[in-house]
């Protein structure tokens, strides 16, 4: 079916333009098709509100599965703004591959505490444990992020390409060119 509207729910906001094909195993169901989702509050579906908050988004969607789980989608569009970890990033592109422990494809933030720019892919699943990217890290104010109490900044050149995540296990190569790190005084 052909979910095509404006939707108020407990959540937030939705417009969809989205076309549904639900399989007997609903983790298997499909959808392809625009939405846009307007202050929704992801924590509370995906009942994590410590890691999620609200979320923004204007995008082309096409994927499967409806759990956080299940799901595993390509996102094609922007992020006005994302809460995560209680701090709301703003100013996002994706272009990009998404499921449980998987991220291929780019992505673009521009968020006056956050400007990073990375294609490649992280996959955890399944013990693959494989990094393969390119990145430019031009902005990062860790404090500002809640990503730690001391003001910090950090900037770099990133290419990674390795396998395992255990530091007696890792195999391969971290490039860190261009590094800047701005830690009391």
């Amino acid at each position: 079916f052909v979910a095509k509207g404006d939707f108020n729910t407990k959540f937030g906001r939705v417009q969809s333009d989205i076309n549904y094909k639900i399989s007997d195993n609903i983790k298997q169901s499909s959808y392809r098709g625009n939405l846009k989702l307007y202050d929704f509050d992801l924590g509370k579906f995906l009942k994590d509100t410590v890691t999620f908050q609200r979320v923004t988004v204007n995008g082309r969607i096409n994927g499967k599965g409806f759990t956080r789980e299940a799901a595993d989608f390509v996102l094609v569009g922007e992020i006005p703004s994302i809460g995560l970890l209680n701090y709301n990033y703003v100013n996002i592109q994706s272009n990009a591959h998404f499921a449980k422990q998987l991220f291929e494809g780019a992505l673009d933030i521009k968020d006056p505490n956050l400007k990073f720019s990375m294609k490649g892919s992280i996959d955890l699943r399944d013990g693959k444990d494989i990094i393969n990217i390119k990145a430019r890290l031009d902005t990062a104010l860790l404090h500002k992020l809640n990503l730690c109490r001391e003001e910090v900044f950090l900037q770099s050149d990133v290419n990674i390409d390795s396998r395992g995540l255990r530091l007696d296990s890792i195999v391969g190569s971290a490039l860190l060119q261009n590094t800047i790190v701005k830690f009391r005084d």
